[in-house]
């Protein structure tokens, strides 16, 4: 009995041997370690500058929310991060997330959202790496808003347990909107802005993302949830980002211009606003901005409130997300004229790329 159980004994050993043995001068390859999904800085710099009148308007003073899903080759979808806050701690450590670190798998293929600041609200109680609804309030809000996407293979985790980065584009979800107002030159009259306000606009509202492929460069994959809303809330005529004279430090008095080469502007602060159409048919108001100007003229004083419906810029009919609107507006005598031009938010170029998985 004992000869038979040392026989088998040799059979198993020789068995596993001949499994793990590798063939004549091939080196075996080793084992990769575990490797982490980090957050870094890929450059000293702040490069994220941002729209912001009330606080910090540094990105990395405020905590972004990510999202992540990985998916196995032949498996289904699991989820990695799940509502997470990730805090840029002001140190050459980076960008980091409460807990044990997250691991690399070895095969498939992740897919990571996140949006900043961490602080705004969700919709619903629940969101995933391909649906994503906020809530952003005109009346209340006034800090950026941003988004980001992207879609990337597993990073091979052989780098002996050094965190491995993937690169993540933030993108504005909301308009950026402000009111120039200009003197022609020789004017013989001085106008003051005594307070202007937008009105007729969507001002309580879902912004809603379902994006599922690399995001568009025309960011027209954001647009505001249709569900039911109050009166109030679709177009409602309340008074909107009211700015008055001296408020934020601002003197309301429009610069005289000399010279028409060199043209004098009162620029009013930025407005944040939700993405949406300008073109309005029935009875239900146009989205506009009111203006109340004190003109002297000749040491007489007279004070005139105007309804200025809001242009469209050329093409369009709406607000779209990662675009700068200046609307100018030329004071004369006899009227007001109003114009828009649009640009790409190209201060940041709707990218944050010292952000990094």
């Amino acid at each position: 009995m004992k000869r038979y159980l040392l026989y088998i004994l040799y059979v198993v050993t020789s068995l596993i041997m001949a499994c793990n043995s590798v063939p004549e001068g091939v080196e075996p390859e080793p084992k990769p370690e575990a490797c982490a999904i980090g957050f870094g800085v890929a450059d000293s710099g702040t490069r994220s500058i941002i729209i912001n009148n009330v606080n910090d308007s540094n990105f990395r003073a405020k905590a972004f929310r990510v999202f992540a899903e990985h998916t196995p080759q032949g498996g289904t979808p699991t989820d990695v991060f799940n509502d997470v806050d990730v805090k840029y701690d002001g140190i050459y450590t980076g960008w980091n997330y409460d807990g044990a670190p997250k691991m690399w798998a070895e095969d498939g293929s992740y897919v990571f959202r996140g949006y900043w600041p961490s602080t705004t609200s969700l919709a619903s109680a629940t969101a995933t790496t391909s649906s994503l609804v906020l809530e952003y309030s005109v009346k209340r809000d006034n800090d950026d808003l941003m988004v980001g996407y992207y879609t990337c293979p597993t990073r091979n985790p052989d780098k002996n347990g050094i965190p491995q980065y993937v690169g993540l584009e933030f993108y504005h979800a909301l308009s950026g909107v402000r009111i120039a107002l200009h003197v022609g030159k020789n004017a013989k009259a001085s106008y003051r802005v005594k307070n202007v306000y937008f009105t007729s606009l969507i001002y309580i509202n879902s912004l809603s993302y379902t994006q599922t492929v690399s995001a568009p460069i025309d960011f027209s994959y954001w647009s505001a949830s249709s569900g039911v809303r109050s009166e109030n809330d679709e177009f409602g005529v309340d008074r909107l980002r009211e700015w008055r004279d001296g408020d934020e430090g601002v003197d309301g008095l429009v610069p005289s211009t000399i010279n028409d080469e060199d043209p004098q502007y009162l620029y009013l602060p930025w407005q944040l606003m939700i993405p949406q159409s300008l073109l309005v048919t029935g009875s239900i108001h146009k989205p506009s901005v009111v203006v109340e100007i004190e003109t002297t003229l000749d040491g007489s004083v007279h004070t005139s409130k105007k309804e200025l419906v809001l242009p469209t810029p050329a093409g369009l009919d709406k607000w779209l997300p990662g675009k700068l609107y200046t609307y100018t507006i030329s004071l004369r005598p006899e009227d007001f004229n109003i114009t828009v031009q649009s640009v790409d938010w190209d201060r940041v170029n709707g990218v944050a790329p010292d952000l990094e998985f």
